[in-house]
């Protein structure tokens, strides 16, 4: 309720996805059955301060079905009248600003642009990405020491050749933030990236380091919602 100190975070894949229909729902939330689950019963009688002495999910919700639901139909939960209320007075005063009516999600900016040269930092500066667009690169850690090393105004460096086909397993390659540094044109037409990585755990000489990558592939980048 509104009053509420706590805040109840959904994480289930699906609950999400349920919308609103204040005149057919077919579903309703309630507190997790205390018959079926006993322990449930002392979660929900618990004052609101002593839940930071609590790890774990617990307190939960279920949704119960209201009638019989046919394959394939869509669920509806009825948020009730407050929020209804909010969200009719919330579309009648809003309007979409004018930077926002291209908007493109990560997925669909990738999907639009993968043809395209991805822009370098630099480039960027004078033609930048949407806001809400970043960049990620696909990179496994060879067991190889860096092929180099070096230190710019106090920030040290190490430097990895790129290796490996993210076309064939995308499962062995993690995917980290990055900066597009330089392209190069190969002999083929395609375009190499010498890119920069954020967040790479990685030590040399027992040093945190900054990572660059050459020689990355297009394929091994992809544009993701910031």
């Amino acid at each position: 309720h509104p009053e509420s100190t706590m805040l109840l975070y959904p994480y289930g894949q699906t609950v999400n996805l349920i919308n609103h229909n204040s005149s057919s729902p077919n579903v309703a939330v309630r507190w997790l059955s205390v018959d079926n689950y006993p322990w449930a019963k002392n979660l929900i009688e618990t004052p609101v301060d002593q839940f930071e002495e609590w790890s774990g999910a617990g307190l939960m919700l279920e949704f119960v079905a209201l009638r019989d639901i046919k394959p394939g139909e869509e669920i509806f939960l009825d948020y009730g009248r407050d929020w209804e209320d909010a969200w009719l007075k919330h579309v009648e005063g809003w309007s979409p600003e004018e930077k926002d009516m291209h908007y493109m999600t990560g997925g669909a900016f990738e999907k639009a642009h993968r043809r395209e040269p991805v822009r370098t930092r630099k480039e960027q500066e004078e033609e930048p990405y949407p806001e809400n667009i970043n960049t990620k690169c696909f990179f496994r850690q060879s067991t190889e020491e860096p092929f180099d090393s070096l230190e710019i105004e106090d920030r040290k460096m190490v430097m990895y050749d790129w290796q490996g086909d993210v076309g064939l397993s995308k499962t062995h390659f993690y995917e980290y933030m990055c900066d597009i540094h330089s392209r190069d044109k190969t002999a083929t037409g395609e375009y190499e990236y010498s890119v920069q990585l954020y967040g790479v755990p990685i030590e040399h000489e027992d040093e945190e380091v900054e990572v660059m990558v050459i020689g990355v592939p297009r394929y091994a980048l992809k544009f993701v919602d910031a």
